[in-house]
């Protein structure tokens, strides 16, 4: 990266007001909540990392978020990823949209005999019909966006990571007939199947100090193309402690989270059945006594022992977001049912009739 010529802030500032003034607006995400969160959504030019383990999780999350921005505000999206193909992404998205278990989807229940013992041929046949109307909806939004399948051999390399997002720009700077390069949503999964050189002489794996590189790399590209990207990263969660705290580990502890030094937001994604118990608690610890109820509404509403949603194997999502500079520490909860990769945003006392 090339070292800028100094220049003053009154240089500077009637440049950064013309672009605030006529930049582009936040990409809306899913949910409310979560865009409030991110002042309207994800900011263009920015990077964003969500943290946890790789039970699949996070990725259900990125799916559910590039659909509806596909879907609800035509937002074209880019969704890299070395973890998933087309195909699972495609069953993930339809299990949504049509509310079916991606189990009985991706297992062809309809040609097993014991389920069709268990369930009838006549539900066979409404699984059938559910799954193509979900094809339908799905086609109505899919060409937002472009699915890249990154080799399991050598990875992509952040240069080719550059070139590839030019090459999307473009793609949908000719479908949309635009006159300039549109800025589009990119989500990697995960930043383990990305590498920081060319050379392929080694496993693509990265490094602890490859994945800081290629972190600062995807910064100064998201700023240099004002795309918004969102990267998933396994297994550096950096706990909540620090979150809590509101103070972020030193160099020396980068294992337990260095993403949050290059980041512009960096969100560790938690599931546990235990959660929600734990949250009304630490909110009537805080005082936040509206969100503790909303948090009791939700227990009422979707309780696990429920038989009624327990095939769509409901648990509770907790969204700790931490943003670099402003020091600040939110949470946010979801239900999260599993088996359709879905999350339903806690906001019921609003929906209610009075």
């Amino acid at each position: 990266m090339e070292r800028e010529t100094p220049t003053s802030m009154l240089d500077r500032s009637g440049q950064i007001l013309e672009d605030i003034f006529q930049g582009d607006p936040p990409f809306p995400t899913f949910s409310k909540d979560l865009s409030n969160v991110f002042s309207g959504g994800l900011l263009p030019g920015k990077l964003y990392t969500i943290e946890g383990p790789p039970d699949g999780t996070k990725s259900a999350f990125a799916i559910l978020m590039a659909n509806k921005m596909a879907e609800v505000h035509n937002i074209p999206c880019a969704f890299v990823s070395s973890t998933l193909t087309a195909e699972e992404v495609y069953i993930r998205s339809i299990a949504r949209i049509s509310r079916l278990h991606s189990g009985d989807i991706e297992g062809k229940a309809w040609l097993r005999d014991e389920w069709i013992a268990e369930h009838g041929r006549d539900a066979a046949t409404g699984l059938k019909s559910r799954i193509k109307e979900a094809d339908e909806t799905f086609r109505r939004f899919a060409g937002n966006i472009l699915m890249v399948e990154v080799p399991h051999e050598g990875g992509l390399s952040i240069s080719e990571f550059e070139k590839m997002l030019q090459e999307q720009r473009e793609y949908f700077q000719e479908k949309r007939g635009l006159s300039a390069l549109p800025r589009i949503a990119v989500f990697i999964d995960t930043l383990r199947g990305l590498r920081y050189s060319k050379t392929t002489d080694k496993p693509a794996e990265p490094t602890a100090s490859e994945l800081i590189l290629m972190l600062k790399e995807l910064g100064v590209i998201a700023r240099k193309t004002g795309c918004p990207i969102v990267a998933l990263a396994d297994g550096v969660a950096f706990g909540r402690l620090y979150l809590k705290a509101g103070i972020l580990p030193s160099s020396h502890g980068r294992e337990l989270g260095f993403t949050a030094y290059y980041a512009d937001t960096t969100i560790l994604l938690e599931t546990d059945d235990t959660l929600l118990a734990d949250a009304i608690e630490e909110l009537y610890n805080r005082g936040q006594d509206t969100d503790a109820g909303k948090l009791e509404e939700a227990r009422s509403r979707f309780p696990l022992s429920n038989p009624r949603i327990a095939p769509l194997v409901p648990t509770y999502a907790r969204l700790t977001i931490s943003t670099r500079g402003a020091g600040a520490v939110k949470n946010i909860y979801f239900i999260f049912l599993k088996a359709l990769g879905d999350f339903l945003d806690l906001s019921f006392k609003k929906e209610r009739k009075r």
